[in-house]
């Protein structure tokens, strides 16, 4: 599922009053010669830059062909690289992060499914997903998506599975992995928590995709389309500012 988020860089993210993500894009090349279900994939990448602490965050975009097709396709997201403190003096800790409802140390050597607490590796799953007795209708696995762009807009919920709160064929969901921060304590000492963090947002047809997994370390066949993006901000203390590495996951992570 992993919905979860950072509410002091949420706070900054929303006085950034959406400035202009940097956008990524992958287009179905099957689209151009033949019938397809799946347009596109595109990431909205925000780069945060604080005193205290950096990240990037981001929203990404399904479009089908026709809305109908948005029920069958949801995302399932990879991560690679560690979140740690470290010290002036070069001690290093690694953090502790919950992992399909498993708490363990928060490093991923090679890529594994990000999927926080949850054990249905699907991202922004509902796990009260299938047919309602009640309401009489099929809740699908991704009903909790958003029908417009969280980094575009505040005017944004959950679609519900619901054709008739769809403002296009597009889905949405987002992500803010906890960014790095810098203190220094009353007696001068200085920590950094470093967010060394690279990800892979695929594209799925959910069918294919299990409603629970044991285990992280998988990388599921048959993604339609993938996108690559990272948070990855190193902090130099010489300079007391915040480096972004880009994809180059430090040697700590490795």
């Amino acid at each position: 599922m992993k919905t979860s988020m950072i509410i002091a860089f949420g706070l900054v993210l929303a006085q950034s009053a959406f400035a202009a993500p940097i956008v990524t894009s992958w287009t179905n090349p099957e689209c151009a010669t033949g019938s397809c279900e799946v347009k596109g994939l595109k990431l909205f990448i925000d780069k945060v830059a604080a005193k205290t602490f950096s990240a990037n965050s981001v929203s990404a975009e399904i479009e089908t062909t026709e809305a109908k097709h948005l029920t069958k396709y949801g995302i399932v997201q990879y991560i690679k690289g560690c979140h740690y403190s470290k010290t002036p003096q070069g001690f290093v800790r690694y953090s502790i992060r919950n992992s399909l409802a498993k708490s363990v140390p928060f490093i991923h050597k090679d890529w594994e499914v990000d999927s926080g607490d949850d054990v249905d590796p699907l991202y922004w799953s509902n796990d009260a997903a299938g047919f309602d007795d009640l309401r009489g209708y099929f809740v699908p696995r991704n009903s909790g998506y958003a029908y417009a762009n969280p980094a575009l807009t505040d005017n944004w919920g959950s679609w519900a599975g619901k054709m008739k709160n769809l403002k296009a064929n597009k889905i949405y969901i987002t992500d803010m992995p906890t960014p790095s921060t810098w203190s220094i304590s009353a007696d001068l000492t200085q920590t950094a928590v470093i967010s060394s963090l690279k990800f892979r947002t695929c594209v799925y047809e959910i069918s294919k995709i299990p409603t629970a997994i044991s285990d992280a370390k998988v990388v599921f066949d048959g993604a339609i389309g993938c996108l690559e993006w990272s948070s990855n901000y190193e902090y130099d203390f010489a300079k007391r500012k915040f480096v972004d590495m880009g994809k180059e996951i430090s040697e700590v992570c490795r």
